[in-house]
């Protein structure tokens, strides 16, 4: 930091104001267009006169290119006014939101709190608490001496490659400038934030000692939903004595996990894969867990099964097999993405009795035939020789790691083992494309 241009004096002369004033740059570029539009114009004008030319015998081009630069300049003043008139109600949104948050009736699927308590356990200011949602990123209080040394280094490093030693003084001298107006209100505003937010999270932390009630994402819309602890438990409990799962007597992972190590050993020693991808492989012996969401747009609030495979046994091999398999899944495909949808809607012809209608398959992968879904791979995958160039796995051997991680998966919930015994597993980042083909 001494041996920094700014030559600062304490670390109170830098802040995030001055990021902003860099944004300038961009605004500069867009202009510089237009300014090098009325320089060229003003040496044809020049060259006209010298040369006593008729304005009459020009390309009629020649005549509105004056007013061309006054239509792009008013064109882009607009559409910077428009974007500033955005981020500011946005800004004002923003430091509204804690001081007037608008609450709905109890059970309103328009409301963004859902109080399914039966008690309504839950106060007004808990609900204003929950109302920016469970992805809520909290404001951190301002650490001057690294945030100093951020920017400083940020706006260095942003004129390394500026040549002109000229451009270089006058945007440094335009970053003191801004940070000695904004820097007392920049601290003020973040303090506010961060005291705002304490108290924030003081009353979310009443809400955590009430053991006899939690507070969990809902299915669709990013709503929070508030219900008891025994609701949520009997609610995933009822879904997991249903047909498709079984519970089981004992705890799987280590015989899980003793399977599949063997299962690749072997492959590493038929020089199918190797050692240092087969290690990624079973580097990690966590098994899955089951989470619930509310359903809070059906009738009687459903739940909804989440099976979470993120830093599991299954998550690594399932995941390298998805991806080297995704030139099947793209070919089987109908529809590609969105963009492709809606090219193909546009090519359907209508009439005035035409209607539009949702399909949704109920228990998707559940429904689905793991013996008919495996052969169904064997075939694209004899049909299609496109994945070879990905791997050095034979045919059969995915099949066997496919055939492993469709049919070996368990969870656990409450202290409980399951296993789901029918259909294709839910949280598997195989089953969608199994599902597709």
């Amino acid at each position: 930091m001494n041996m920094s241009r700014f030559h600062i004096r304490n670390v109170d002369e830098i802040s995030k104001w001055a990021s902003l004033k860099l944004m300038n740059g961009t605004i500069r570029k867009n202009y510089g267009y237009a300014s090098h539009l009325k320089n060229e114009l003003s040496l044809i004008g020049e060259h006209i006169q010298t040369n006593r030319i008729n304005i009459k015998h020009l390309p009629t081009w020649c005549s509105k290119i004056d007013q061309d630069i006054i239509s792009l300049e008013k064109k882009m003043r607009f559409s910077l006014n428009k974007k500033l008139e955005i981020l500011l109600k946005e800004k004002q949104k923003a430091s509204n939101i804690n001081d007037e948050i608008p609450l709905q009736p109890v059970n309103n699927v328009d409301s963004r709190v859902i109080d399914l308590t039966s008690q309504q356990n839950v106060d007004i200011e808990q609900k204003k608490a929950l109302y920016k949602g469970l992805g809520f990123i909290p404001v951190n209080k301002i650490n001057k001496t690294k945030f100093v040394s951020r920017v400083i280094a940020g706006v260095e490093s942003g004129l390394w490659n500026v040549k002109n030693n000229v451009s270089k003084e006058s945007i440094i001298s335009d970053v003191k400038n801004t940070i000695d107006r904004n820097l007392d209100k920049c601290l003020r505003i973040n303090n506010r934030q961060f005291q705002r937010q304490k108290a924030n999270l003081e009353t979310i932390n009443s809400i955590k000692i009430n053991h006899d009630i939690m507070v969990v994402a809902a299915d669709k819309g990013g709503k929070v939903v508030i219900l008891e602890v025994e609701r949520y438990k009997k609610s995933i409990k009822d879904k997991l004595n249903t047909d498709p799962y079984i519970t089981l007597n004992d705890d799987p992972s280590t015989a899980t996990y003793d399977e599949l190590k063997a299962l690749i050993n072997h492959l590493v020693e038929v020089k199918q894969l190797d050692d240092k991808l087969a290690q990624k492989f079973i580097e990690n012996a966590n098994m899955p867990y089951v989470r619930g969401q509310p359903k809070i747009h059906k009738s009687g609030n459903p739940m909804r099964l989440i099976v979470s495979m993120r830093n599991t046994l299954f998550s690594t091999l399932s995941k390298h097999l998805t991806k080297l398999l995704t030139s099947i899944g793209d070919k089987v495909r109908s529809v590609t993405n969105t963009k492709d949808l809606i090219k193909q809607l546009s090519r359907i012809k209508t009439t005035s009795k035409t209607t539009l209608s949702s399909l949704d398959v109920t228990e998707l992968f559940t429904s689905i035939d793991r013996k008919l879904a495996m052969e169904l791979l064997n075939d694209e995958l004899t049909n299609d020789n496109a994945w070879k160039a990905f791997t050095t796995l034979e045919k059969e051997n995915i099949l066997e790691l496919v055939s492993f991680c469709i049919n070996n998966v368990t969870f656990q919930f409450d202290g409980l083992w399951y296993k789901q015994k029918d259909g294709l597993p839910m949280g598997l980042s195989l089953s969608p494309l199994l599902a597709d083909i």
